[in-house]
């Protein structure tokens, strides 16, 4: 039985996992650019120091707000990288170079196959399926996730 669900599941729907992005951001003059950038829980964000004495300030001391810190110290020439595990909004500057070098990560949770199927009322039959076939671990990776799968109705 469960082998035969597994089939026709595998004929119902496909999914993609795509892999986590890598953002960068370059320190331009007294910018950073580019300033504002919306990402998912696990991307990751580069930031190149391409000329200049700067640095990437986004502690807790300086931002309370921020679900978490991050930084590096004041250089040239360098590359930082930080990899955002919590959604929120995230406020960041270069010390010397206040008040007009500052920039903000925005980090959205990414929701799982399972997740979407789950709180679905028109998937009920497709999760039924996921649970018997317990493939539920398998279809929670962190996504994002592109699902094709016919509705209860079709």
């Amino acid at each position: 039985m469960t082998k035969k669900i597994t089939f026709i599941l595998s004929l119902m729907f496909a999914f993609f996992i795509a892999p986590a992005a890598n953002i960068t951001v370059n320190t331009q003059g007294m910018t950073f650019n580019p300033s504002s950038i919306n990402i998912n829980v696990g991307d990751t964000v580069t930031w190149n120091n391409t000329g200049g004495f700067h640095n990437v300030n986004g502690t807790l001391s300086t931002y309370p707000n921020n679900p978490e810190g991050f930084g590096n110290n004041l250089g040239s020439g360098w590359t930082f990288t930080h990899i955002f595990t919590i959604p929120g909004t995230y406020n960041y500057q270069c010390d010397p170079h206040l008040p007009g070098m500052i920039g903000v990560v925005n980090v959205s949770q990414s929701n799982s196959v399972y997740d979407i199927v789950t709180n679905s009322s028109d998937h009920t039959t497709l999760k039924t399926a996921i649970d018997a076939c317990s493939l539920d671990g398998t279809l929670s990776g962190s996504g994002p996730f592109t699902l094709f799968a016919p509705t209860d109705a079709a």
